[in-house]
């Protein structure tokens, strides 16, 4: 009863904080869906870009069986937990908001982008990958830099006490969303796609 109390009181002052916050979520929100605009109007060939490398490295190699699915995983994990960290130093003064930008209009151009990635190199069966894997980590990700970002920002107006439990409150968010990332990665990729043989 009391845990449940403290649960429900917790999740009352984080949403009162993302309210304080909502313009700063507005703002996240608009540069990530400006991503996946620019992102949809981004035309390159499969080959010959940097960006190619980007997709190779990040994405590609799920479909190869001698890549290791938990050193794949963890890396990205930990590739994204660095993110977090620069993304929960960056909301903490509105001047750092800049680079948060640059994060979310990343993410949203990685979700649009990779479509036609995949389509190119996997045709029909690259499309229903992205649409099980990549497009619901994408959107957990931005979802927890967006959130991190958002009650940290609020957090600057309260009193120390309160600092220290939305900071507390936002790094317990960011580490479940991303926990919840790693796990669908894991499942999707290690249940589904490489047992059906979704590779060329």
């Amino acid at each position: 009863m009391g845990v449940t109390l403290f649960m429900q009181s917790c999740i009352k002052f984080i949403i009162q904080s993302l309210k304080n916050a909502k313009i700063y979520l507005i703002l996240s929100s608009t540069l990530f869906l400006f991503g996946i605009v620019f992102g949809a109007l981004f035309k390159t060939n499969l080959e010959g870009v940097l960006f190619y490398d980007i997709v190779v490295n990040n994405y590609v190699i799920i479909f190869d069986k001698e890549i290791s699915l938990l050193g794949y995983c963890f890396s990205k994990f930990f590739a994204y937990f660095g993110i977090g960290i620069i993304v929960f130093a960056s909301s903490l003064t509105i001047f750092l908001f800049p680079l948060n930008g640059i994060i979310f209009f990343y993410q949203g151009f990685l979700l649009s982008t990779l479509v036609p990635y995949f389509y190119c190199a996997f045709s029909v069966i690259g499309i229903i990958v992205y649409i099980i894997t990549v497009l619901p980590c994408i959107i957990l990700r931005f979802c927890s830099f967006s959130l991190l970002s958002s009650i940290n920002y609020s957090a600057r107006c309260e009193c120390n006490k309160c600092k220290k439990s939305l900071y507390l409150s936002a790094i317990f968010i960011f580490i479940t969303f991303s926990i919840i990332t790693l796990f669908w990665e894991l499942i999707t990729i290690g249940i589904i796609i490489r047992p059906l043989n979704f590779y060329l």
